[in-house]
């Protein structure tokens, strides 16, 4: 399996890259093949307008046929995420790459992708579940769109309670996330 984590959040130091370095890691350890697509350090072409025809030949779009998995790490920003997420999926998950239209109905061009997203949070856990529904919802109705299955959705957090403790014990559940 190939998997493609792409992280959102401009500071290199913060959780958000030690849940990818961690899952990364962990799934190397089980023989699957990953890389990493940091949307705030990688040169991003597709915050540019392109009105050509070949719109999604970007070298986002090698990764995005190259994956089985994607895997979004990110912050909760305002009950959503990054806008360079959005930015990167409207950019790339476009009609003709990952869904078209037959006879005026949407069929998703990859039927055989996954994907999960592991997110951070300020608040409690629980609080962005309940708040958050509409979104996750919304999240996951995108990329079902496109044809591709949601595994999992998970949140950690607060931030103001981390300790090194709590960091390991997330850090835990993340690597056990990435072994399934």
């Amino acid at each position: 399996m190939k998997k493609l984590i792409i992280t959102a959040h401009p500071s290199k130091e913060g959780f958000t890259h030690q849940i990818a370095l961690a899952f990364e890691n962990e799934s190397k350890k089980m023989g699957y093949e990953t890389k990493i697509l940091d949307l705030y350090q990688e040169k991003q072409e597709f915050l540019s307008f392109n009105t050509e025809k070949d719109l999604y030949q970007k070298p986002q779009t090698d990764l995005i046929n190259w994956a089985d998995e994607f895997v979004f790490v990110f912050p909760i920003w305002w009950y959503s995420a990054p806008a360079v997420v959005k930015n990167f999926f409207d950019a790339n998950f476009v009609a003709g790459l990952a869904y078209k239209y037959e006879h005026g109905i949407p069929k998703g061009l990859f039927k055989n992708k996954t994907v999960r997203f592991l997110t951070t949070s300020g608040g409690p856990p629980l609080f962005y579940y309940l708040r958050l529904a509409p979104t996750i919802g919304l999240w996951k109705s995108r990329f079902r769109f496109c044809g591709i299955k949601t595994k999992s959705f998970s949140v950690f957090g607060p931030k103001s309670k981390r300790t090194p403790e709590i960091i390991e014990k997330q850090l835990k559940k993340v690597r056990k996330i990435a072994r399934k």
